[in-house]
């Protein structure tokens, strides 16, 4: 499975994403996911992929379909999906 992300040119560490494509290792397209929202952190695992917002954390299964929603996560700076379907957030107040 391969995730392609067609991103803004801005260089700073949050990012306007405008699509989230899942393919296939063949390359077949198999997902496609406009997204509205600043993206902090994005990671992908196994089955599933973890995209981290200023305000709220979605995970999405391969077929682009959210499968949980985290609201509340604005201390997180970094997502880290794993394979099981947990997600690890990681941040700093300092």
């Amino acid at each position: 499975m391969k995730i392609d992300i067609d991103e803004s040119a801005d260089s700073t560490p949050a990012r306007d994403f405008t699509d989230l494509d899942m393919q296939s290792s063949d390359g077949q397209e198999l997902a496609s996911l406009e997204l509205d929202a600043e993206v902090s952190s994005l990671s992908a695992a196994g089955r599933y992929v973890a995209v981290l917002c200023s305000d709220h954390l979605t995970i999405y299964d391969k077929q682009l379909l959210p499968v949980a929603d985290l609201e509340e996560v604005s201390q997180a700076r970094e997502v880290l999906m794993r394979s099981d379907g947990s997600a690890v957030l990681a941040g700093s107040t300092a």
